[in-house]
């Protein structure tokens, strides 16, 4: 069971990564960037903080 439960979560963090390189590769072909490396960690910073402000909905106890 927790073989599935890891299996999972890393699945979860590879769809990630290929989200945010994809994107990242969006804008470097549309001349935002200069280099794959400043527009995938500018992507990730911009996603992150999209997921915070979407944390920021869920109600805490």
């Amino acid at each position: 069971m927790l073989e599935k439960v890891v299996g999972f979560c890393l699945a979860v963090i590879a769809g990630y990564v290929v989200i945010i390189g994809v994107v990242a590769q969006a804008r470097l072909n549309s001349g935002e960037f200069y280099y794959f490396g400043d527009a995938f960690a500018t992507t990730s910073t911009d996603a992150g903080q999209i997921l915070a402000d979407v944390g920021e909905w869920i109600p805490m106890r």
